[in-house]
């Protein structure tokens, strides 16, 4: 069955570009047999937000830290009640290894030793820095405030650091790569952010969003 036909329920096969066309409680009604070209629920596994949601939700009952699994992410849900918050939270862990990197580099300019790619062991010595002011951080680390066991801990690895603060944003529910964007400041984000929502109801909350990333720049 086509698409441009929905309403249609006597088909063995319906093919459909996104889940949300296909009826999936209406597949074995009737003794029929029918098949549809997605699986139910399977935003759970392939959206990026869902699948981190449901990794740490995993990882946490079995008190495993996800980012021993997943890099370092986070999700700026715009329904949420805590959207501004977790705008800061990205912030003050972007501005926590920005701080590192500039003071570092500053250093070896004065010193007149400043190699155009730093070696293993200074992007491992800025990482201990940057981890030590992150798990040491009580807004990144908010949950220690409510259990008294925390398997997620928003340390840095060397996969993603190599002395550079490079960042990707992924709008939800875009595929083929659309929309992706990388950034390494956070006044590049500000403008990232302002693109995705102009024009649209999102406004409103992304100028507030806007406003928090633009009191961390200062």
């Amino acid at each position: 069955m086509e698409l441009d036909q929905p309403h249609l329920t006597l088909y063995s096969f319906k093919w459909a570009p996104v889940s949300r066309f296909i009826n999936f409680e209406q597949l074995g009604l009737h003794g029929q047999k029918k098949l549809a070209n997605h699986l139910e629920r399977h935003d759970l596994l392939t959206t990026k937000d869902q699948l981190y949601i449901n990794m740490h939700r995993y990882c946490e009952q079995n008190k495993l830290n996800v980012f021993q699994y997943l890099p370092v992410q986070f999700v700026l849900d715009i329904s949420s009640k805590n959207f501004i918050s977790e705008v800061d939270r990205f912030c003050q862990y972007f501005n926590i290894a920005e701080k590192i990197r500039i003071k570092d580099e500053i250093a070896k300019n004065r010193a007149g030793a400043a190699p155009p790619e730093l070696s293993d062991a200074d992007v491992d010595q800025q990482l201990v820095k940057i981890n030590q002011m992150i798990l040491q951080n009580k807004h990144i680390q908010a949950e220690l405030k409510y259990k008294n066991f925390v398997s997620r801990k928003f340390a840095m690895i060397r996969e993603m650091y190599k002395g550079r603060n490079v960042w990707l944003i992924k709008p939800n529910d875009f595929n083929r790569g659309r929309g992706v964007r990388l950034f390494n400041s956070l006044e590049q984000l500000r403008k990232l952010m302002k693109e995705f929502s102009l024009g649209n109801e999102m406004d409103f909350y992304m100028h507030n969003a806007c406003c928090q990333i633009l009191a961390n720049e200062k």
